[in-house]
């Protein structure tokens, strides 16, 4: 598998903190940072997040699709 450049996820990484630092309890926040972990391969943090974006708002459809890829990647699921 390619392996993606860091650059443009560094990139999206700190572009997501200057939001938070502007709006730190928007919904889409929590989302975007499980998406980010996701695709940096990080299972755990991508999974705490996505939990967080689904209590901000309950039943959003692309966090528990990260939950579910987080569970499969760690062989948590069968």
């Amino acid at each position: 598998m390619k392996q993606l450049p860091s650059l443009p996820l560094d990139e999206a990484a700190a572009q997501l903190a200057v939001a938070a630092r502007l709006e730190p309890d928007a919904p889409y926040l929590a989302l975007r940072y499980a998406e980010l972990a996701k695709a940096r391969k990080n299972c755990n943090e991508a999974a705490e997040w996505a939990t967080e974006a689904l209590r901000r708002q309950p039943e959003w459809v692309e966090a528990q699709e990260i939950l579910a890829w987080a569970g499969v990647e760690h062989g948590l699921t069968e």
